[in-house]
């Protein structure tokens, strides 16, 4: 198998990954809300693998804050929180007011490149029916206008990804999503004779390609 990560002239590869908001502090946890797009700026390229692999790249990451705040000479209770969130907010005419409470948001912030290539003990199972033609020795097959299955665990928000106030017990890991198009392409390679087989289709729209020596 070879994976590219990758950007042209005309298009560009996208993550959708998830969001964490925290309307307590930072040190509280976030939980998800929604997701935002995150696009390749250059290419990188994954070396060929032999067995099951996932393919990893690398996201940054930054905190936002937000602040819920009242109208001037208004009497706005101050939530205190686990994190700092200021008393008074300055709107554009320079006049200062009072703010009820903060909230704090977690996402991508671009893609950083980076290449790793985790291998998971077992393949994802494929039933015979969804497996395509045979594939002589030395042909390749590849992926082409896909979307890979979306995971619960894309990037974990704590103290090792250096976010201030944020621990590990207290950490929020978010979703993500990657389109295969011309530019994001898995190509199988055949050494020995077997099958393209999908988890959930047959292999050219299927969520998850494995390959098979046999159908079973």
């Amino acid at each position: 198998m070879e994976f590219e990560y990758d950007q042209t002239g005309s298009k560009s590869q996208t993550s959708t990954l998830g969001v964490g908001i925290s309307a307590v502090g930072i040190s509280a946890g976030y939980t998800g809300a929604g997701t935002n797009t995150s696009t390749s700026a250059g290419s990188e390229g994954f070396p060929g693998q032999t067995k099951n692999s996932l393919f990893v790249t690398d996201f940054s990451v930054g905190e936002f804050r937000s602040e819920c705040y009242g109208f001037v000479g208004e009497k706005v209770p101050h939530e205190k929180q686990k994190g700092y969130c200021p008393r008074t907010f300055t709107n554009q005419e320079h006049v200062k007011e009072p703010v009820h409470k903060c909230i704090w948001q977690v996402e991508s912030t671009g893609w950083e490149s980076g290449a790793q290539s985790p291998h998971p003990k077992n393949a994802p199972s494929t039933p015979a029916k969804f497996c395509g033609a045979f594939q002589e020795a030395g042909s390749r097959f590849g992926t082409t206008n896909e979307k890979a299955v979306q995971w619960s665990t894309g990037f974990n928000i704590g103290a090792s990804n250096g976010i201030e106030g944020v621990s590990l017990n207290a950490s929020f890991s978010s979703s993500a999503q990657t389109g295969y198009d011309s530019n994001a392409q898995i190509v199988y390679t055949f050494t020995h004779a077997g099958y393209a087989c999908g988890t959930n289709h047959d292999p050219p729209k299927a969520a998850i390609v494995v390959m098979r020596g046999t159908k079973s």
